[in-house]
């Protein structure tokens, strides 16, 4: 489908991206929405990268290169760029499927008041089976504060940040979002942090935004060794330290009100990670922080108090 009304511009961040970015590309350039520009961003590669880029004959395609600054710069760099009237990003190593953007154009044309919309997602390996769709693993997100658009389309009835506080995974991920200019315009990502970019991004979009989803996966995210991080349990400091960071850039006391749960959550999250491993010693200031904040105190509480008896049980055999 070409459209002649809004364009949508599409930023891939590359660094040594040959293996995979063919696939990235292509599954932009071929989308049913095709009133679109792509900016691949080079930040600073050294294998392939530029060769596989130079493949592709199309007017839309735009290539830039840069001295490596980690994907928060090359994303900054693309947004710098970008001339769309909605903003999309997706990783060089991820695919999108083919009727995503116009699925996504679609609900933003016809409610002005969505600021941004992100989809479901499958996370996958090379050679290996699909691993399971984002949305199974939290239900919650379909049981209260939304109303149904469409088939399989909803919006939020609140404030996003207030409906993310009560949510315990990170549902928006950034390559499963389409956002509009306004939204975008003037955030960006934290450049010089590893990981965790996202969550801190998605934070500061999330004050005074009102969002829609798709429950079907429109968007193939690959798992492999050169993931940034393979595991949860890899993003539970670094999700603190994100939300630490946006809170005193927050402009309303009712955000920072949300982002209270938000860490309590996160605390949680940290506690229960050492809890569930037999490390009940560390898992009490994680408890402790938890309980002095909203949102899951009671479960903080009894958390707290079983990890201290067992906490103490271990100081014991350590002394003995």
């Amino acid at each position: 489908m070409f459209s002649r009304g809004l364009k949508v511009s599409v930023v891939i961040p590359a660094y040594n991206a040959a293996e995979y970015l063919d696939e990235s590309i292509s599954s932009v350039l071929d989308q049913s929405y095709s009133n679109l520009e792509l900016i691949v961003v080079d930040d600073g590669s050294i294998d392939k990268t530029s060769d596989i880029v130079s493949k592709f004959r199309d007017s839309r395609l735009t290539y830039v290169y840069q001295d490596n600054k980690g994907v928060s710069g090359a994303r900054n760099r693309g947004l710098e760029i970008a001339s769309g009237d909605y903003i999309a990003f997706l990783d060089a190593d991820d695919i999108w499927c083919r009727t995503k953007l116009e699925m996504q154009v679609s609900v933003l044309d016809n409610n002005s008041d969505i600021d941004f919309i992100f989809t479901n997602l499958l996370r996958f390996s090379d050679g290996g089976p699909v691993l399971g769709d984002l949305f199974s693993l939290i239900p919650e997100i379909l049981v209260s504060d939304v109303y149904e658009l469409s088939k399989d389309i909803y919006a939020l009835k609140k404030e996003s940040m207030a409906v993310f506080s009560k949510i315990k995974m990170f549902a928006t991920w950034v390559p499963t979002c389409l956002f509009r200019r306004k939204v975008v315009e003037k955030v960006r990502f934290p450049e010089g942090v590893p990981i965790s970019e996202d969550f801190d991004f998605m934070l500061r979009v999330y004050e005074g935004t009102r969002a829609a989803f798709i429950t079907s996966p429109q968007v193939k995210v690959r798992r492999h060794p050169g993931n940034s991080f393979h595991n949860h349990s890899d993003t539970l400091m670094p999700d603190l330290y994100a939300a630490y960071r946006v809170e005193k850039d927050l402009r309303t006391l009712l955000a920072k009100y949300y982002l209270l749960h938000i860490k309590s959550q996160k605390w949680s999250n940290l506690a229960y990670h050492y809890y569930s491993r037999g490390r009940h010693l560390e898992s009490i200031y994680p408890y402790l922080r938890c309980f002095l904040l909203p949102g899951n105190r009671v479960n903080a509480f009894m958390h707290l108090a079983v990890a201290s008896l067992f906490g103490v049980v271990e100081f014991v055999r350590q002394k003995k």
